[in-house]
């Protein structure tokens, strides 16, 4: 997926979930809280 294990981990999301799982809301929920953390 778009997003690596690695990066999710650092997230603190869990290494089993998936980009491929991700509806593209979640994906830009999850983009939004990495530039706002960032």
């Amino acid at each position: 997926g778009l997003i690596s294990e690695a990066l999710m981990e650092e997230c603190g999301l869990k290494p089993t979930l998936r980009a491929e799982n991700l509806t593209l809301e979640d994906f830009i929920n999850l983009a939004t809280a990495l530039n706002l953390t960032n």
